[in-house]
């Protein structure tokens, strides 16, 4: 570590508040009966928390000296943006938040937070 172990401590603990938001703003995407509520939980609470993650992961692995390039931070990254392509596409039109919609977040999402909490060697 770089910086003190407070500094190290908040990033993460603002990581888990920003991954318990994105995962909170996608079940409101699909849980609103109106399109209008269910765009404003993805777009104002869901993307935001992914990209907040996103930042704290960054400050994280500065923090760690870890390697962006480790394959559970590729997976994890890429799971993320396609959780992120998920809601954009869910919000944009009425229709689209189905219950393969859903699955397909909530499994992109679960499995993110699983990379990063487990962080497996390969």
């Amino acid at each position: 570590m770089r910086e003190s172990p407070g500094v190290f401590l908040l990033y993460r603990f603002v990581k888990v508040l920003a991954v318990a938001m994105a995962l909170g703003g996608a079940l409101g995407v699909f849980l609103p009966t109106s399109l209008a509520d269910a765009r404003r939980s993805g777009l104002w609470i869901a993307v935001p928390g992914i990209c907040l993650a996103w930042v704290m992961g960054f400050l994280l692995a500065h923090e760690t000296g870890t390697s962006l390039l480790e394959m559970w931070i590729v997976l994890a990254m890429v799971l993320s943006f396609v959780a992120v392509q998920i809601v954009l596409f869910c919000v944009s039109r009425e229709g689209r938040r189905g219950r393969v919609g859903f699955a397909l977040c909530m499994a992109t999402l679960v499995g993110t937070v699983a990379l990063m909490v487990f962080r497996p060697t390969w």
